[in-house]
């Protein structure tokens, strides 16, 4: 029997889904193998069936919880009520079973999606409001071109003037689809619908990059906590009062 397969549960809960992945990883023969995934629409009740849902996938491959070597979870941006759900379940478990967690922003699993693609990548996540969280990949790259901002839609639109033909991504230019398309026209190039959605089949390629690059002692659930280009609302506003 071959040795040094790494089991992967990789969870995904930055916005109105719920993703779930399980993967293998050979490190003998450097072979990655996507054994199952689901996502399910649901939107703020991440909590409720969230384990219930990991339970499922794992009886599906017929894997034992205790089998899992790592685990994987995205730390947004994204939904503050579904990433500290998913955040805190990971971090848990992970601490039980006394095993790696990974985490990966949504950025980063967003642009795996297309990375085969060749042309730029802009991915904007959804904020309260008017404004974008934004990041730019190129060549293929798994890191952003630029460190991750807060754009206008105007200042983003100033920004991307200049820019060639790209994939423009994420729930955030699903929201102002429309608007975006009218002033950017023939510049914005399609994918499929589903690819604007973190999927965590994407969360457990960039998993496997990670654990070929660095050292298990890296991946201390201790250091996994959210992505948060801003405070939630609920922190600015009892600021402002405050204030």
């Amino acid at each position: 029997m071959e040795k040094n397969i790494q089991k992967i549960l990789n969870i995904e809960t930055s916005g109105k889904n719920l993703s779930l992945a399980l993967a293998s990883f050979s490190l003998e023969r450097n072979a990655f193998n996507l054994k199952a995934d689901c996502t399910l629409e649901v939107g703020h009740r991440h909590s409720s069936i969230l384990k219930e849902s990991c339970e499922f996938l794992l009886e599906k491959c017929s894997w034992n919880k205790k089998e899992i070597t790592h685990l994987g979870v995205s730390t947004g941006p994204g939904s503050f009520t579904g990433l500290r759900v998913g955040i805190a379940f990971a971090r848990a478990l992970a601490q039980s079973l006394k095993i790696p967690l990974i985490g990966i922003p949504a950025f980063e699993i967003l642009a795996k999606a297309v990375s085969l693609k060749p042309y730029p990548k802009l991915i904007l996540i959804d904020t309260i409001g008017n404004e974008l969280f934004a990041g730019l990949f190129k060549n293929g790259s798994p890191s952003p071109q630029e460190p991750y901002k807060i754009f206008s839609l105007p200042e983003l639109y100033k920004k991307m003037e200049k820019m060639p033909k790209m994939i423009v991504m994420g729930e955030g230019f699903l929201r102002h689809e429309k608007e975006i398309k009218s002033h950017l026209r023939e510049r914005v190039l399609a994918i499929q619908k589903e690819e604007h959605f973190p999927q965590a089949k994407f969360l457990a390629e960039c998993v496997v990059e990670k654990i070929k690059k660095s050292r298990v002692s890296n991946f201390s659930w201790k250091k996994v906590v959210p992505f948060y280009l801003r405070p939630p609302l609920a922190v600015e506003r009892l600021t402002e009062i405050m204030h």
